[in-house]
């Protein structure tokens, strides 16, 4: 049920986003240059705009998106592949993050292919790889976990089962 809930919410806050009308973010001291051409396809022209302006760009582009964070809060999402699908991490609004699914795939630690793994299979093969590994979040809850630092340790988001996100204890102090 909770993760109906959770799914329903996503796409209440989908349609809302996509309702809204806006002006866009004007580029100004210190801010980033919002002004790149709507045919950049380019993944990090999309950071610095409000979301209803980086829907705009990216239906301009015919691109599918989707905001997979926001505010700290990782969403429910689907587990499907599109190489070309622009997913975006939301603060107060504004774009702060924008990969593609192709890059989240690329990922160089390979952190991003145990995303859609079962948990068990997630940690069977960091297991076999010899890489340490814990779950941080798991079905809308986060998790009491140490505060050390281990820069090639997996950290698992896990929704029914499913890991919806992982990376490395070196990611987390990246963003």
């Amino acid at each position: 049920m909770r993760s109906v809930v959770g799914v329903m919410t996503g796409l209440l806050l989908v349609l809302a986003v996509a309702a809204c009308g806006s002006e866009g973010t004007e580029p100004g001291a210190g801010a980033p240059d919002t002004t790149a051409p709507l045919d950049d396809r380019d993944s990090d022209s999309f950071i610095g705009l409000t979301v209803e302006a980086a829907a705009e760009r990216a239906e301009a582009q015919e691109r599918v998106w989707r905001v997979v964070r926001e505010d700290g809060v990782d969403l429910i999402i689907t587990m499907d592949f599109l190489a070309d699908r622009l997913n975006f991490s939301v603060e107060d609004g504004v774009v702060v993050d924008a990969v593609t699914d192709e890059e989240m795939a690329s990922d160089e630690d390979g952190s991003a292919s145990y995303v859609g793994l079962t948990i068990e299979d997630a940690s069977a093969r960091a297991d076999g790889e010899g890489r340490p590994w814990r779950i941080v979040h798991q079905d809308g809850e986060d998790l009491a976990v140490t505060d050390d630092y281990s820069p090639d340790r997996l950290n698992f988001s896990v929704e029914d089962g499913i890991v919806i996100a992982a990376v490395t204890d070196a990611e987390m102090v990246e963003s």
